[in-house]
């Protein structure tokens, strides 16, 4: 649990101080499967998704996983891994995973799937646990010769 947390902790602040609503049109923008944003008139207001609920790219709001589209309705077996984030390579290693004492905590996106930022094209590095450019990463998920 405590890898998850010090993880959340670190990784929420930069995403959403990446996210900027001025100058872009009102809406709700996912970040991520547990956050989003809502812009309105220039205001970023983030909002987090209660426990058991993920965000639902279709309705706009929070809801229960098994009416989400994956990667975010996605729920991974986690019982036999070790604590870490895992490219999802179902998704061609765009999103990644996190799991921590045999539990699943749920997808995140690397930015090029957000469309609001600027780095296209990043897939999740399992040796580095971030997401990286396609160059950097050694295959499945990129194109690094290693």
């Amino acid at each position: 649990m405590k890898f998850f947390v010090i993880g959340l902790i670190w990784v929420l602040p930069a995403i959403v101080l990446s996210f900027n609503c001025k100058g872009n049109v009102d809406g709700v923008f996912d970040i991520g499967c547990k956050v989003f944003v809502q812009c309105i008139n220039g205001t970023e207001n983030v909002v987090e998704c209660p426990v058991g609920t993920v965000f639902n790219k279709n309705t706009k709001l929070c809801d229960l996983p098994i009416r989400v589209p994956s990667p975010c309705g996605d729920i991974m077996d986690c019982s036999n891994r070790n604590d870490s984030r895992y490219a999802d390579l179902s998704k061609d290693c765009t999103s990644y995973y996190t799991c921590n004492g045999g539990i699943y905590f749920g997808h995140n996106f690397c930015p090029g799937d957000i469309s609001l930022l600027f780095c296209k094209g990043n897939v999740f590095n399992e040796k580095i646990q971030t997401c990286d450019w396609k160059y950097h990463t050694d295959p499945p998920c990129g194109t690094k010769n290693t």
